[in-house]
């Protein structure tokens, strides 16, 4: 892993902290930046080109990939408690949210997913599902961590 980013808070406040005890609270007023416009504005051209592409990709790819799992998921988990009902109706709800056209292209597919597969391809199915939601809120909780500065871990 890389190290923390020169722009981040902790590193600011670590730096702060180190000033204020070598030097003391005066000097360091003294020589704490000042923010300005153009500061606040190189932090988040930095921080963009640094992690906005990769997690803005890896997000996107995420969103469309855990799209069929989910389903598959709904339809394992109520096959298992005998609502297969409520499969249907969970894809029904998801897709009358979805823009006209992009819900006319998943609509069928998704139907012959919940209709066709059982047994163990639909668990199966439901294991990559699990496994593609833990790496979605694995990536939200990266850059929540990089974009606060909260460090390793």
């Amino acid at each position: 892993m890389r190290d923390i980013s020169p722009q981040s808070p902790e590193a600011r406040r670590k730096r702060l902290a180190s000033m204020r005890a070598a030097f003391g609270t005066e000097v360091e007023q003294k020589l704490k930046p000042r923010v300005t416009a153009l500061e606040v504005a190189k932090r988040v051209v930095v921080g963009v080109y640094n992690d906005g592409f990769i997690h803005a990709g890896n997000l996107a790819y995420l969103s469309i990939l855990a799209l069929f799992p989910f389903f598959i998921l709904a339809a394992a988990v109520a096959h298992l408690l005998g609502q297969s009902q409520d499969a249907q109706l969970t894809v029904i709800n998801v897709l009358r949210r979805l823009p006209p056209n992009v819900a006319d292209t998943l609509k069928e597919p998704v139907q012959e997913v919940l209709t066709a597969r059982t047994g163990t391809l639909l668990w199966l199915g439901a294991l990559v599902g699990l496994w593609t939601a833990a790496s979605f809120v694995e990536t939200i909780r990266d850059i929540l961590r990089r974009a606060f500065g909260s460090g390793r871990s």
